[in-house]
């Protein structure tokens, strides 16, 4: 079964399974994801693939092994990866908005389910003050249709990963997330505004802007 555990300084989460676990949450997201678009520049598409990208290569033995202890001494080796809290939110919003236009069965009904349990369980192990906010953007609270989802999603991590990992930075996560999503707070007005410039710098258009990797700051599990 799949299990989730805040990374250490609270920057994410660590999703640890079998094979079986996550080649069968892998096959429920590739799924929902072949009904979302066939554009593959859809911000939608995108999300869905970023995390579907590292359940597979996880299930592929190329990123955690772990040995996780159950009952004592019992230990089963377990595949894992690690997600930014950030990402994460944004992924889950959209895959449930879209599953609910898929042909899904109960065992992808049993995935998504136990996905948002295991999130909502790690948010509350590191800090159940910060939780109580952020289990209120599990599937909701996001506004997934903005057509610079991926932009904002990319600006929220970079601004996410410039402060201190602490748990004051996981309280205010929620804040910082909603503001940049919303187009009435100045924070959401003013990334418009600079997304907008940027494009205009770079003779394109927001949507097609990507930010450099080297803009991202080191991220400390």
């Amino acid at each position: 079964m799949l299990q989730g555990f805040s990374t250490q300084n609270g920057t994410g989460i660590t999703i640890y399974g079998d094979y079986c676990d996550l080649r069968s949450l892998y096959l429920t997201i590739d799924k929902i994801a072949t009904k979302v678009s066939q554009v593959e520049d859809d911000p939608r598409y995108i999300t869905l693939m970023s995390f579907s990208y590292d359940v597979r290569k996880a299930y592929s033995g190329q990123r955690l092994e772990e040995e996780i202890a159950f009952d004592g001494d019992r230990k089963i080796e377990y595949f894992g990866f690690q997600f930014l809290w950030t990402d994460l939110l944004i992924f889950i919003t959209v895959l449930r908005y879209q599953a609910a236009y898929s042909m899904t069965n109960e065992l992808d009904q049993a995935n998504l389910y136990l996905l948002e349990h295991i999130t909502k369980k790690a948010l509350e192990e590191y800090d159940q003050e910060g939780a109580a906010k952020l289990k209120n953007l599990i599937g909701q609270g996001i506004d997934i249709f903005d057509p610079l989802l991926v932009q904002i999603n990319e600006f929220i991590n970079i601004e996410y990963l410039k402060l201190k990992p602490t748990k004051k930075r996981f309280r205010d996560l929620y804040a910082l997330m909603t503001n940049y999503f919303s187009p009435w707070t100045e924070d959401g007005k003013n990334l418009k505004k600079f997304l907008d410039e940027k494009a205009k710098e770079l003779g394109t258009t927001a949507v097609k802007i990507t930010f450099d990797e080297k803009e991202l700051p080191e991220v400390i599990w």
